[in-house]
């Protein structure tokens, strides 16, 4: 056939020579008043599929209209041509960052809300065991206790990352080990547990008790902190009874009040002497709280009671006659752990300390 018209369809000569080949019984069919155009201008030949949907280009010959091209695929190419390709500049990609120290200082890294937050944590101005309106109270003993604060400061470590925990309220039992108990092993016999506010990076709050002499630290200096929990402050220092069990008293702030301890009775001494008051203050007290009085059989002496045998925050008793005893408050500082001084004014004076309390924080 050459350039002629057969049953309408009109067959145009090529140029110098062509060969449309259709297979045997194959068919070669349009469909609708759409013309079709198959162009290939390379060497090599062109095979269409044997199923499937043609795509038709958008003119350009650059592209399909409706489709990414493989080039095109944001899973196919480098960040900076997907950037280009979302019309988004050729700048660099920006890199989340979770570091909660923010130490790459990076103005092509963006921070997760989480750094950001923790980040700002570590530079406000809170103290560590910082708390308001702490208080435990304990009317008979027992190895049980509610701790409550309306809000308490803990930290990872002293200049580390800290959270407020706000209403906070939680149970401590001396009989068990873990969050909410002891930290290992039993409370100890007619002795000191220090109780710290403990908490997970996700603000699950607990308490936890220890031995003082696992740990007195304002952050928990234990090895045995409860898994996942990496927050703490101390809160409180309890006496222990015969029983292991807490002893009748009141906590409000960092003070606590108990019953009368008697750890001086009488003594003589004309020169500063120090007593051992361990058995009625932590070795984490930082004043002791009590009464002192002074006993003599002639008029004229009195009793002195100091941080130190200096005479430091000396405080002085006496009477009001032969033989009858004042009783005089006594707020002194501790500079010696567990320690105070005593002297009388002359060898027919003596004086008396009781302690009723402590305070464990500065």
């Amino acid at each position: 056939i050459t350039g002629t018209t057969v049953s309408a369809v009109t067959i145009t000569k090529p140029a110098t020579s062509a060969t449309l080949t259709i297979a045997d019984t194959g068919s070669l069919i349009t469909s609708g008043a759409y013309a079709i155009t198959l162009t290939a201008t390379g060497t090599t030949g062109v095979t269409l599929p044997t199923s499937g949907t043609l795509l038709a280009t958008t003119g350009s010959g650059t592209g399909l209209s409706g489709v990414c091209l493989t080039a095109n695929n944001l899973s196919d190419v480098t960040a900076a041509t997907a950037r280009t390709n979302l019309g988004l500049g050729t700048g660099a990609l920006l890199v989340t960052d979770t570091d909660v120290t923010l130490a790459a200082n990076s103005d092509s890294n963006v921070a997760t809300q989480k750094a950001v937050k923790a980040y700002v944590s570590t530079k406000s101005a809170s103290v560590v065991g910082s708390a308001r309106n702490a208080k435990m109270s304990v009317t008979s003993a027992s190895a049980t206790a509610t701790f409550t604060a309306a809000e308490i400061i803990v930290k990872t470590a002293l200049g580390g990352l800290m959270q407020v925990r706000s209403s906070y309220s939680q149970s401590i039992n001396l009989g068990t080990t873990g969050a909410g108990g002891m930290d290992t092993g039993a409370a100890p016999v007619s002795g000191f547990v220090s109780l710290y506010a403990i908490a997970k990076p996700d603000g699950t709050t607990s308490i936890l008790a220890c031995a003082v002499a696992t740990s007195t630290a304002i952050i928990y200096g234990g090895a045995n902190i409860p898994s996942g929990y990496t927050y703490s402050a101390l809160i409180g220092v309890w006496p222990t009874d015969s029983s292991k069990r807490f002893v009748v008293g009141i906590q409000n702030g960092d003070l606590f009040s108990g019953a009368e301890n008697v750890v001086l009775s009488g003594g003589v001494q004309t020169s500063y002497t120090s007593v051992s008051i361990s058995g009625a203050i932590p070795p984490n007290a930082t004043y002791v709280v009590g009464y002192a009085a002074a006993s003599y059989s002639s008029a004229g002496g009195y009793g002195s009671i100091a941080a130190d045998s200096s005479g430091t925050g000396a405080f002085d008793t006496g009477t009001v006659a032969s033989g009858i005893a004042m009783r005089d408050v006594l707020i002194l500082p501790i500079i010696t752990a567990q320690t105070v001084y005593y002297k009388t004014s002359n060898s027919g004076t003596g004086i008396s300390l009781v302690v009723t309390g402590y305070k464990f924080q500065e």
